[in-house]
């Protein structure tokens, strides 16, 4: 039972498809920030794009840009995945 949070600033490093993945995966939440088709595809699935409410047993997945209200969730977590690509600029967006 925990709050697992993928966030990067970089786009298109899969922190949706891994998020989603978890939280089917796990049977828990998923949150996000960033509208997606996972929300209209999964029961479980919340859109919020201001402050996202914390919850245990939630996946959250902070969109590709700087979320000012995201640090109350990372701070709660407790797994952070920052997914990146095989690109310079992937890791230097960390």
């Amino acid at each position: 039972m925990a709050i697992i949070c993928l966030a990067s600033t970089k786009g298109g490093v899969g922190k949706t498809s891994i998020a989603f993945s978890l939280a089917k995966d796990l049977d828990y939440r998923y949150m996000t920030n960033d509208m997606s088709v996972v929300v209209t595809k999964y029961s479980k699935a919340r859109y919020n794009p201001s402050k996202m409410p914390l919850y245990k047993n939630t996946g959250y997945d902070f969109g590709g840009f700087v979320d000012k209200n995201s640090h109350e969730v990372l701070d709660a977590s407790d797994m952070i995945l920052i997914p990146t690509i095989n690109d310079l600029n992937s890791v230097m967006k960390i």
